[in-house]
């Protein structure tokens, strides 16, 4: 909550914050991003916004702040769901995974599929079994976090880089800071567990994350629309172009060393 007093002679003094509003924006800040309300940016003359009304008054600490505890808040239900799962077996979340998948798509032989289900069931040599199952099912929480920033880093230098080609005037820091509303709507996708209402969940999730960073990307950028959809599109396209071409080039040396 803000706060404010008076001085020894009557005058107002600043308003101060909770000590995380230096980590995340104001939810009024959040609302109005996921609501695709976003004003011109300002002038790089201008400097940094101090407005925490304003959605493009975000900055790179609470952008980051609010990738983390979106992605903490995503991976909750599916943490609770690990947790009882791996708590019930016994065994770590890795091992379990390992074993369903061997199970599902039989990619391996029988022989090592059952190996690998009989060392998901031994008991952990350091720690109680629920305590090995516990601390794995943090670990993949945790895991929620990392994977976010990665992406949000990775895929926002490579966009901006592509804005830049048309002469888009903010900095990385800027555009990180802006960009990172584009988390809040992904706290969907933690309903999956869920039977049918998580498939929906996800999907409204993702279609809604895009329309969130497309807006904000506009925003902060001042580039027309179709610009700042090719500039989004463009690291996608440029990725699967090489994933294909390396896909190729495999398939063709597989063939040559069976034929």
């Amino acid at each position: 909550m803000n706060s404010s007093f008076l001085h020894a002679d009557g005058t107002l003094a600043p308003q101060r914050h909770a000590w995380w509003s230096d980590w995340l924006p104001s939810l009024t800040q959040v609302q109005q991003a996921i609501q695709l309300r976003f004003e011109a940016a300002p002038a790089p003359s201008v400097g940094l916004y101090n407005d925490r009304t304003d959605a493009l008054a975000i900055t790179m600490r609470q952008g980051l702040g609010l990738v983390v505890v979106a992605a903490l808040l995503a991976g909750f239900i599916p943490f609770l769901v690990n947790s009882v799962t791996a708590i019930g077996l016994g065994t770590p979340l890795p091992l379990i995974k390992l074993a369903q998948q061997t199970q599902r798509f039989n990619v391996m032989p029988s022989q090592l599929g059952q190996s690998l289900q009989t060392v998901a069931g031994l008991a952990p040599a350091l720690f109680p079994r629920w305590l090995a199952a516990l601390l794995s099912a943090v670990g993949a929480w945790i895991n929620w976090p990392l994977n976010w920033l990665t992406w949000w880093l990775v895929y926002g230098v490579a966009t901006l880089l592509a804005t830049k080609i048309w002469g888009a005037p903010p900095t990385l820091q800027r555009f990180l800071a802006v960009t990172s509303y584009a988390a809040a709507p992904l706290i969907l996708t933690g309903l999956g567990p869920i039977p049918c209402l998580g498939f929906v969940a996800q999907i409204v999730a993702v279609v809604w994350m895009l329309a969130v960073y497309a807006a904000s990307v506009r925003a902060i950028t001042r580039l027309d629309w179709g610009h700042t959809i090719v500039a989004i599109l463009l690291p996608a396209a440029v990725v699967s172009l090489v994933a294909f071409a390396l896909t190729l080039a495999f398939a063709s040396t597989f063939m040559r060393m069976i034929f």
